[in-house]
């Protein structure tokens, strides 16, 4: 499950989405951290007891922002490539 929380941040930075598919199949969305800690409730103690077969898995897909977030961070790139290529002689 630690792989939910990775991806939680990355929804986060990225201004993305992310998805839960449990072991049947059925998908919740994510968009607030109290849903994901639901999920763990519901999910680690039925593993560890071995009424579930496994966790299930965690998706990140596009939002409404990621698009304009990731054009931002390579501008943001670009002027630190030319930023450190700039020599200054004292």
């Amino acid at each position: 499950m630690e792989d939910g929380w990775k991806k939680y941040r990355m929804m986060l930075y990225a201004g993305a989405n992310m998805e839960y598919t449990d072991s049947k199949g059925n998908i919740r969305i994510i968009e607030t951290e109290p849903v994901l800690l639901d999920i763990y409730d519901e999910v680690i103690k039925p593993y560890i007891l071995g009424d579930l077969p496994t966790l299930g898995s965690f998706q990140i897909t596009e939002g409404e922002e990621t698009l304009e977030l990731i054009k931002n961070f390579n501008d943001n790139m670009k002027h630190i490539r030319y930023g450190v290529h700039m020599r200054i002689d004292i």
